[in-house]
């Protein structure tokens, strides 16, 4: 068998030959964006892969939902890491299809009616989106001064355990179909999630839940974590890490791969 990620380019150039050898072909593909050569490639591929019910590839015949792969035994709550009381967070990519200035409006709208918070922006911008960058740096001088944001550059893949252990809230703004895996991991380590892409209906409670571009009802969403008792707050993260553990695990993801590539 042949497990193409991502990539279409290798489907469409060793598809023909794989399929004189007899190879069967699993392709993953998750962008809510596509063309006729993605379509070309899931023409060739017996099986297709996604993880969001958005993507492109998704509700065909060939179609497979498959978890997001998330290694929970790496990912899980710290109790040895405390965590900060009103902080938010956001990791990822500082590019406009990220809308982290949509982030940046809401800690405004928080700051002006004096609630107290630090915001930490985790990430880096390419150079295309150098000119975005700026734009986030005029924005927020004033919570910059303040202390009260920091953009703290890009970090490698395993310091975000103690990232999102230390954090209560982890925001991602991605459009509609977006299944960004930062996501679930924050939720598996424990911090609450605020998500405006619908694919994660499923998984994340309708209370965490904002309007797309909406900065007003972010600030809102932000308030309402902030409220929540202890016991509230110790409740939603059990659950976040458990529904992370039984859905998206890296264990599930293997168990369900070998099963479609030995079938």
């Amino acid at each position: 068998a042949v497990f193409v990620h991502m990539n279409q380019e290798y489907v469409l150039l060793g598809g023909l030959l794989w399929k004189i050898l007899g190879k069967k072909i699993v392709f993953w593909y998750n962008h809510t964006c596509g063309n006729f050569l993605t379509k070309a490639a899931m023409f060739m591929a017996d099986v297709v892969c996604h993880t969001s019910p958005f993507a492109y590839t998704a509700g065909t015949k060939k179609s497979r939902k498959m978890p997001a792969g998330i290694d929970t035994t790496l990912f899980k709550p710290d109790e040895k890491i405390k965590r900060q009381p009103k902080s938010i967070m956001y990791i990822g990519r500082l590019a406009p299809l990220k809308k982290v200035d949509v982030l940046i409006e809401a800690a405004k709208i928080l700051d002006k009616e004096e609630i107290d918070f630090v915001l930490d922006i985790y990430g880096a911008a390419t150079a295309k989106d150098g000119e975005y960058f700026e734009k986030l740096q005029v924005i927020s001088a004033d919570l910059r001064g303040k202390k009260k944001l920091f953009f703290r550059g890009a970090v490698p893949n395993e310091q975000t355990l103690v990232i999102f252990n230390t954090h209560l809230v982890s925001v991602n703004l991605t459009p509609k179909g977006n299944y960004d895996k930062t996501v679930l991991e924050g939720m598996a380590c424990g911090a609450l999630p605020l998500v405006s892409s619908p694919a994660f209906n499923n998984l994340v409670s309708p209370e965490f839940c904002f309007k797309e571009n909406d900065s007003r009802d972010l600030a809102e969403k932000i308030k309402f974590v902030f409220s929540l008792p202890e016991n509230l707050l110790a409740a939603y993260r059990i659950t976040g890490h458990q529904a992370v553990e039984k859905n998206e695990s890296l264990f599930l993801l293997v168990e369900r791969l070998a099963k479609l590539l030995a079938e």
